[in-house]
């Protein structure tokens, strides 16, 4: 991947939250993401950048986000299993198994659900953020999406 010297401008250029711009400070792409233990950030960045030469392609995005979704499944009770078919089906859609449109129909089947997910504690976001920014780190390096060129 392409490393960004001048991180912080681009992040401002793209209208980055302030938080993040001055997290960022003087880190170069690199830094940012071995240091960053903000998923969401890292996320929305990738997000931002999708397509662009040397950058993770908009299915490989989503399966970063697949990926850190699959954490939280220990905190959605037994037996609601909607969730896990919309990730189930969003992962299928990234090896080209199936449609957009199943997997629209798998989200708005789940959508009640995630809602409800989105207002966990705080400690159970911040040691999830954690670990969820280890898997975009490994997914990045597992792919050769991290290799300075």
């Amino acid at each position: 991947m392409k490393n960004i010297k001048n991180l912080k401008e681009v992040l401002i250029e793209m209208s980055a939250c302030e938080e993040a711009v001055d997290w960022v400070g003087s880190r170069d792409l690199y830094t940012a993401i071995l240091d960053c233990e903000h998923a969401d950030w890292m996320l929305w960045f990738f997000a931002k950048t999708i397509d662009k030469k040397g950058f993770p392609t908009h299915k490989q995005v989503v399966k970063m986000a697949c990926l850190c979704v699959r954490t939280a499944f220990k905190y959605i009770p037994k037996g609601k299993n909607k969730p896990l078919k919309v990730i189930e089906t969003t992962e299928k859609w990234v090896d080209g198994k199936v449609t957009l449109e199943e997997v629209y129909a798998a989200a708005h089947a789940a959508y009640a659900v995630a809602y409800a997910a989105a207002f966990a504690s705080d400690v159970v976001y911040i040691a999830a953020n954690k670990k969820m920014c280890d898997i975009i780190r490994n997914y990045l390096q597992a792919n050769g999406l991290n290799e300075k060129e």
